[in-house]
């Protein structure tokens, strides 16, 4: 199968889910928000299915293939015209996964969840002329293998030809400055 942009199947959004916790659970900010490493991967995996939805429904989902099995995903949503909130939840029928998500925590991690989130929402998202990079992940087995920064390049030429001029994303984790700058972001 090529790389490109697609719509997923409930069975795609389950496996997408599965490779973005399986990417992302040990970043800092899930590190800090749930300690609990059992807990933590299971908590993950219901906020990626949850997003998974949203972003399915509302956004762009670039799926990376290696050897006919899809081992990557880069999401983008264009936040002038969808705003990640409530009403994209509903919309996206994820109201239930979302839930899921937020009983799997305690009332503690709650409020560090509510004050990361409250943090997240007063940076600026709003770029005229940027698309807004969600997530990257991809299977522990292809890190440091290049096929993400590839992919990237091709996602970011899609973006251009639809008359984008860049990409903004902010980061909670340290080890993904690195990666970002390797593939020619700035900080700001």
């Amino acid at each position: 199968m090529n790389n490109g942009f697609k719509k997923l199947a409930k069975t795609e959004q389950r496996y997408m889910a599965e490779t973005l916790s399986e990417a992302f659970f040990g970043h800092d900010n899930f590190v800090y928000l749930i300690e609990n490493l059992n807990k933590r991967k299971k908590s993950v995996t219901l906020l990626f299915q949850f997003m998974t939805k949203v972003i399915n429904k509302f956004g762009k989902i670039y799926v990376v293939y290696e050897k006919n099995e899809a081992v990557g995903y880069i999401t983008f949503m264009d936040d002038r015209k969808e705003k990640l909130g409530a009403k994209t939840v509903l919309l996206s029928n994820a109201i239930g996964n979302a839930a899921r998500f937020w009983l799997s925590i305690s009332h503690k991690e709650r409020k560090k969840y509510l004050s990361y989130m409250k943090k997240y929402n007063e940076l600026e998202h709003k770029k005229d002329g940027f698309i807004h990079l969600y997530y990257m992940g991809v299977k522990n087995a292809y890190k440091g293998k290049g096929i993400m920064g590839k992919a990237m390049s091709e996602a970011l030429e899609y973006y251009k030809s639809l008359g984008y001029i860049g990409v903004c994303l902010e980061t909670s984790d340290k080890s993904n400055v690195g990666v970002y700058k390797h593939l020619g972001y700035q900080i700001t």
